[in-house]
């Protein structure tokens, strides 16, 4: 939200261009960030599953 804003602020009230290409960049590292972040929990658990898994058996 704080990249959308920097880009309001850059782009629609100084009507600098400058930034986009940073812009663009921050914003593919965020969304990579956040698809990572919310990705180990599910992996980790799965795997703590399965090691509990096959110590029972």
């Amino acid at each position: 939200m704080t990249l959308q804003f920097i880009q309001l602020i850059a782009r629609g009230y100084f009507d600098y261009h400058a930034l986009v290409m940073t812009y663009f960049v921050a914003v593919w590292v965020c969304n990579i960030v956040a698809v990572s972040a919310m990705s180990i929990y599910p992996i980790r658990q799965t795997l703590v599953y399965f090691k509990q898994r096959g110590a029972l058996v």
